[in-house]
């Protein structure tokens, strides 16, 4: 099965076969991180091996590295950081320098990394903004 990250939904229903034993035998050791993503908070219950993780990236003005707080590193900021920045830039310039765009996939952006990171919940913890009839009616 390859999708994007809706595994979660589908450990919960015990369909998936432990892969632990599969990802051991391969060649190179999976990424740490790809291995902790695919216990899915078990200890030793292997629900998937994500094969990619989406990157996010950030492009800044040479002028504006001068408001870089004082020990962050521009290549590892952390949200506070970035805050911190924006608002010495603003401070610094007298208007709004810094932030995200609005086209393209913001949303995904938004639902695929914001939320997750500030809520702990991933797909299947979302809720359905519209009423689920279909189940009403069991």
């Amino acid at each position: 099965m390859g999708a994007l990250h809706e595994f979660p939904a589908a450990a919960k229903t015990n369909a998936m076969v432990n892969m632990i034993d599969l990802a051991e035998a391969f060649d190179q050791p999976l990424a740490p991180a790809f291995m902790e993503t695919g216990l899915l908070g078990s200890e030793d219950y292997l629900y998937y091996v994500p094969w990619m993780q989406a990157t996010y990236i950030m492009a800044a003005h040479k002028d504006a590295m001068k408001y870089l707080p004082s020990g962050a590193d521009v290549n590892a900021l952390t949200w506070q950081q970035l805050g911190a920045w924006c608002k010495a830039i603003f401070d610094g310039e007298g208007k709004a320098l810094c932030g995200l765009p609005h086209a393209g996939l913001f949303h995904r952006f938004l639902e695929g990394y914001m939320q997750p990171s500030f809520t702990g919940g991933m797909v299947s913890n979302f809720r359905a903004r519209r009423p689920r009839t279909h189940l009403a009616a069991r």
